[in-house]
C-alpha cells in the first residue's frame, strides 16, 4: 500500500510524498465504518453518499459506507466514537453540517486496542454564522491512520479545530479549509511521535472572501527515530482583500536520531492581505532545564513542566473536560520515556 494511492494527499500543492508506506498487514481484515454518535438535536441519515473507489480499493472494502448528520443548536456537545478492533479496519465517510447560528462542540475519538488501520475523509459544512469548535484524538495503538479533513466555512461562520496523534505507527494528516467573506479557521495541531513513528501532515486554508481569519498552529514532540513532515500553505485566492493569515510551527526534539521537516508555504493573488509563517525545531532549552532542577525538580518533570508549556495553547483550546485529561495522561506518558 502507497500513500500515493490513497485520498489523503500528502501535498496538494506540489504532489510530493515524504515517504511511502507499504504493510500487507490488513489486507486479508474486515473493514467497516459504524461510528457511535451521540449529542441532542442531531439528525443521522446512512448510506447517503459513496464511498470514494480509492478508499475502498486501498482498504479492500466490500462495503462501501458513510453517514451523513446534520446538527442544529444545543448547548450539549456531538460525541463520535470510532473504535476499531483486531479483526476490524475502518473506512468511510462521514459529512457534518452546522446549520446557520448554531454553536456546538464536536469531539471525535478515534481509538482502537490493537495494531489496525484506519481510513477516514471527515468533510464539515459550516453554514452561515455557525460556530463549531471540533476536537479529533487519534490514540490508535500501532495503527495506520489516513484521515482527510475538509471544511468549508460560510460568511461569518467559525471552525476551530484540534486534531491529536498520539500513538499510531503512520499518521497521515490533510487538512483543508475554505473560508468565504468575515469567516474564521484557527487549525491546531499536536503530535506525539516516537519509536520508528512516520507523521505526515499537509495542512491547507484557502482563503477566497475578503475579511477572513486563518491560523495554523502545529506543535508536537519526536523522540527515538521518529519522522515527522509538516507542510502548511495558506492560500490568499483572488478576492481576498483585507484578510489575515499566520501559520507557526513547533518541534521539540529528543533524540538525535529522529527527523523533522517542515515546509511553510505563503501564496498571494490578491493585494491588501497579510500574511506570515515561522518555524522551530531544536531541543528544550538547557538553561531553562536547570532553572527549574534548581528548585528541587527531577530532570524528567522539569522536561515534562517545559514541553506541557510548549503545548499549553492546544491543550486549553479542547473544551471537552473527558477529552482534555485523556490528552494530558497520553503527553505525560509519552514524556515518561524521554
Amino acid at each position: 500500500m502507497k500513500i500515493n494511492y490513497s485520498p489523503v494527499l500528502t501535498s496538494q500543492n506540489y504532489g510530493t510524498n515524504y515517504y511511502q508506506v507499504i504493510d500487507s498487514t490488513f489486507d486479508n481484515k474486515n473493514v467497516s465504518f459504524n461510528p457511535k454518535i451521540y449529542g441532542e438535536n442531531v439528525t443521522i441519515e446512512n448510506n447517503t453518499f459513496a464511498v470514494s473507489s480509492a478508499i475502498c480499493d486501498q482498504a479492500k472494502a466490500q462495503a462501501k459506507i458513510s453517514k451523513a448528520i446534520v446538527i442544529e443548536q444545543n448547548n450539549t456537545p456531538v460525541k463520535i466514537d470510532i473504535f476499531q478492533n483486531k479483526e476490524t479496519c475502518v473506512a468511510g465517510n462521514l459529512f457534518i453540517t452546522l446549520n446557520e447560528y448554531t454553536n456546538r462542540d464536536i469531539i471525535i475519538n478515534i481509538e482502537s486496542e490493537t495494531a489496525t488501520f484506519a481510513n477516514l475523509n471527515l468533510v464539515f459544512n459550516i453554514k452561515k454564522s455557525a460556530n463549531a469548535n471540533v476536537t479529533i484524538l487519534s490514540n490508535a495503538n500501532n495503527a495506520q491512520i489516513f484521515l482527510n479533513i475538509e471544511a468549508k466555512i460560510e460568511e461569518n461562520a467559525k471552525f476551530k479545530s484540534v486534531t491529536i496523534s498520539a500513538a499510531a505507527n503512520e499518521y497521515v494528516l490533510k487538512h483543508t479549509t475554505s473560508l468565504l467573506e468575515n469567516s474564521t479557521s484557527e487549525t491546531k495541531c499536536l503530535y506525539l511521535g516516537k519509536n520508528k513513528d512516520k507523521i505526515d501532515l499537509n495542512i491547507i486554508s484557502e482563503i477566497h472572501g475578503k475579511f477572513a481569519n486563518s491560523t495554523i498552529n502545529v506543535v508536537g514532540s519526536l523522540n527515538n527515530f521518529a519522522e515527522k513532515s509538516f507542510k502548511g500553505t495558506i492560500d490568499f485566492k483572488q478576492g481576498a482583500a483585507k484578510s489575515y493569515g499566520d501559520e507557526k510551527e513547533l518541534c521539540l526534539m529528543f533524540s538525535p536520531s529522529c527527523k523533522s521537516k517542515a515546509l511553510p508555504i505563503l501564496l498571494c493573488a490578491e493585494e491588501d492581505v497579510e500574511g506570515s509563517h515561522s518555524t522551530a525545531t531544536g531541543k528544550i532549552d538547557e538553561s531553562s532545564l536547570f532553572y527549574i532542577m534548581s528548585r528541587g525538580i527531577s530532570k524528567r518533570d522539569a522536561i515534562k513542566m517545559v514541553s506541557m508549556a510548549k503545548f499549553a495553547n492546544i491543550i486549553q483550546s479542547i473544551n471537552d473536560e473527558e477529552t482534555k485529561n485523556k490528552v494530558l495522561n497520553l503527553i505525560d506518558r509519552n514524556l515518561d520515556n524521554v
